[in-house]
């Protein structure tokens, strides 16, 4: 079985294999870590009743809501749309080799129970790493989830890469969503992380959104799809940001390629996080 997948900066999809089985496995990790895993589909059992297999006009068989999924109240249905997104988010960090994932708010520093975490590095112990909001940050919510994969070809066994990740589910299609909200993206970047109270860098901060359409009328139309935005090449250059008032006007005229040219300029403050600079030519 599959989900329509975009990859990041993808314009054109491509099946990603999940299951039902893989829904309920994600679910119970994600609310009960320390279940068995063998366990997690007869603990989250409800997938196969609300999501069926729907064969396509490509002769692929995808996941889709099904029809009874849109006689629900509308509160159950925010509660659906909650749950796939956070399978559609845990699939994808699975598919991109993450093989640690935790819930952010288990590290954050005015944790009051100890928040289960399954089979996470003994090297970060949650009271050595803490998770805390970017004082530069404009967005109030912060990302889901804190992510480790191994650095594909390290020379040393123990080398991690890290990323946070915002697990959304939305009911509009994610076709051509090329781009994502500003909120959403300043929402995964609303993050600090450091271990032994040294900073760590994040490479990635991903957003993972899942659409969850139970009231649509087509079958076709229901399919589970999911789309990611923002991995490390994304970072040289700025993205998804609000333009601020103009500052300064200017206009000159020069001489260029034989002709007389006039040009106008104009600068407008936009508001970012605080970076330090460095040169991209080559000195």
């Amino acid at each position: 079985m599959f989900v329509e997948f975009w990859e990041v900066g993808s314009t054109a999809s491509a099946p990603l294999p999940m299951t039902v089985d893989d829904i309920s496995f994600h679910l119970a990790v994600d609310w009960v870590p320390s279940l068995p895993p063998a366990d997690g589909t007869a603990f989250m059992g409800w997938p196969p009743f609300l999501i069926e297999n729907l064969p396509s006009y490509s002769n692929t068989t995808f996941l889709a809501l099904r029809d009874r999924a849109a006689r629900s109240d509308r509160q159950w249905k925010g509660v659906l749309s909650w749950m796939l997104g956070v399978a559609g988010a845990r699939q994808f960090l699975r598919r991109d080799g993450y093989t640690w994932v935790a819930p952010l708010s288990a590290f954050y520093p005015t944790v009051v129970r100890t928040v289960d975490v399954q089979a996470w590095p003994p090297q970060f112990p949650q009271t050595k790493l803490v998770t805390d909001r970017n004082r530069t940050s404009r967005s109030r919510l912060r990302p889901d989830y804190i992510a480790l994969r191994p650095v594909p070809g390290a020379q040393s066994a123990g080398e991690y890469e890290w990323g946070v990740a915002e697990a959304k589910g939305v009911a509009a299609p994610l076709s051509g969503k090329t781009a994502y909200p500003v909120d959403w993206y300043n929402q995964a970047r609303n993050v600090t992380v450091t271990v032994n109270g040294a900073k760590v860098t994040i490479p990635r901060h991903m957003v993972i959104a899942t659409r969850v359409n139970p009231n649509a009328v087509n079958a076709q139309t229901r399919r589970l799809q999911i789309r990611a935005w923002n991995r490390k090449e994304e970072l040289n250059g700025l993205e998804h940001f609000v333009i601020g008032p103009v500052v300064w006007r200017r206009q000159h005229t020069f001489d260029w390629a034989g002709k007389r040219v006039c040009q106008r300029e104009q600068y407008h403050i936009v508001h970012i996080a605080r970076f330090e600079p460095r040169m991209s030519d080559a000195v």
